[in-house]
């Protein structure tokens, strides 16, 4: 049987989490996991909306790296994958795709729920069109990519088979098989490394620190960039070298080589090294992805590995940053004192509820920058995660509580600006499966896409044109909240103890928001202000 020859494939695979989208054609795959819906090792999440099973699969992995498997039925079902897909792939992480779809027979004729679903996902996905058990070959291995099992079924029987599935033993994490590499394939990082007498700035994206990498970055001795989930901003080593004046001191520093280590960052001074190509680049990261379309240097690796490591030394640092870090941090504090009611303001002040122990997840766009501006050095949780991979706000919730459902912390927090939220309005429908974790759900409600008044391409509009630009709004968060059984506070009705489900709802000034990036972003250092 076809269906039981592909989730016994998963389950050899690493797959334990279900998340499960039921139809009539997937009906074989839907009978065959709830014959096994009590077994200890197996957990089976169900949806009404493929695109939020996408993307809370993602979630799950972000926190313990092995293999989610997504269940639909066929047609248009499938093509909602699309978008999880794509942030897999980017991400690096072994989404399984398992679609229903009608008999090949049925292809191009129009039938319904018959779509060309044969290699929909293209570059993003390995995939196998099957009809028989044996058009699957053996051998298969989750690699750090997605992988699409199309299943192409004939109408359901009235009864459904008895499917018997063997549980192997848990596998370990992937990417531990990285750790044996000889450090001299390293060369090329060894080699920019050599050139310590050229001023560097280190710039870390998403990734899991370990101690011999923060022990490395320690070595270097170079101010460090860090995004907000790179984990680096609670390392004690690393403190001293942690910028705080995020893009703005990086613009004001003189350097020639930048070694990123992680993820791509969310800084804009990323981006720049697009045009900039007197500066030399190097990546360190598990991800085979350069992160800019010029040429520059890359080394993929698990970032565990104490001989690399421990050759590292002191670099040399760009001229008189850390007079500009101070100048700066105090700038950014006197802005965040003078203009509380701003929406950088009223993010520094919701960090305080924040628990140290928290898991916490960001959303795009602007959310994960200002995060990584107000919080910089005081970024004490443990997990931090964000998407990524495309730098999308689709899915964004989904991928949330797909987390939360993973993390081992119970307490998980949320920040999404409200176009991200709107995006993903059915997202809440899976909180009954998350039993004993504490959610808080923080939506940045100011009225539309603030990020696009910040972009030069988009300045001087009229304000009709701005209200278009900005996708503005008059939606009601709060009838969301209640609508999905969900306790709803402001800002400033924060009280100590939260419900375990609340939505909290900013609202920041857009004026005084306004004179805050406005002055943020001027040349002159204000520190005496």
């Amino acid at each position: 049987m076809l269906a039981q020859k592909v989730l016994q494939t998963c389950l050899d695979l690493g797959v334990r989490d279900f998340c499960l989208c039921a139809g009539s054609r997937n009906s074989d795959l839907v009978h065959a996991l709830l014959q096994h819906r009590d077994d200890d090792t197996l957990r089976l999440f169900n949806f009404f909306e493929e695109r939020n099973a996408g993307f809370f699969a993602l979630g799950r992995m972000q926190s313990h790296e092995r293999p989610v498997a997504v269940v639909t039925t066929s047609g248009t079902a499938v093509a909602e994958l699309l978008p999880a897909v794509i942030e897999a792939y980017y991400q690096a992480r072994p989404l399984v795709l398992l679609t229903a779809d009608r008999p090949r027979r049925f292809r191009g004729s129009g039938a319904p729920q018959a779509i060309e679903q044969a290699n929909l996902f293209g570059d993003y996905a390995r995939f196998w069109d099957l009809a028989e058990p044996g058009d699957l070959p053996g051998g298969i291995q989750a690699e750090a990519q997605p992988i699409h099992f199309n299943l192409c079924l004939e109408e359901p029987e009235a009864k459904p088979p008895q499917v018997q599935l063997s549980i192997p033993a848990e596998k370990g994490p992937r990417g531990t098989q990285e750790n044996a590499r000889d450090p001299r394939e390293f060369s090329a990082l060894e080699a920019f490394l050599s050139r310590s007498e050229a001023p560097l700035l280190i710039m870390a994206g998403c990734l899991t620190p370990n101690p011999a990498l923060v022990d490395g970055l320690a070595k270097l001795q170079a101010p460090i960039l860090a995004d907000p989930t790179s984990g680096l901003h609670d390392e004690n080593q690393l403190q001293p070298w942690l910028l705080r004046g995020a893009d703005r001191t990086a613009a004001q520093l003189t350097f020639s080589r930048v070694l990123r280590v992680g993820g791509v960052p969310s800084f804009r001074a990323w981006r720049n090294l697009e045009k900039d190509t007197s500066i030399d680049v190097c990546s360190l990261t598990t991800r085979p992805f350069r992160g800019l379309a010029r040429p520059s240097e890359i080394v993929t690796g698990n970032l565990d590995f104490p001989k690399l490591t421990a050759n590292w030394r002191c670099q040399e640092a760009p001229a008189d940053w850390r007079a500009l870090e101070e100048r700066n941090a105090r700038h950014l504090q006197n802005l965040l004192e003078r203009l509380p009611s701003s929406e950088p303001a009223c993010l520094h002040q919701l960090l305080a509820a924040i628990p140290e122990s928290a898991t916490v997840f960001v959303g795009n766009s602007l959310p994960i920058r200002e995060l990584g501006l107000v919080a910089a050095r005081n970024i004490p949780w443990p997990v931090c995660r964000a998407n990524r991979g495309a730098n999308g706000i689709d899915g964004n919730l989904s991928t949330f509580l797909g987390l939360a459902s993973a993390t081992e912390q119970r307490e998980c927090w949320g920040l999404f600006g409200d176009l991200t939220t709107l995006y993903d309005l059915a997202a809440p429908a899976v909180l009954p499966a998350l039993k004993g974790k504490r959610v808080r759900i923080v939506v940045i409600h100011n009225g539309g896409g603030q990020i696009f008044r910040r972009l030069p391409n988009f300045q001087n509009l009229t304000e009709p044109e701005a209200a278009i630009v900005e996708n503005r709004h008059g939606f009601h968060f709060e009838a969301w909240a209640q609508a999905w059984g969900l306790a709803h506070r402001r800002l400033e009705e924060l009280e100590a103890t939260l419900p375990d489900r609340v939505v909290i709802e900013i609202n920041p000034e857009r004026e005084q928001t306004e004179a805050f990036w406005k002055a943020w972003q001027k040349p002159e250092t204000f520190e005496d202000e």
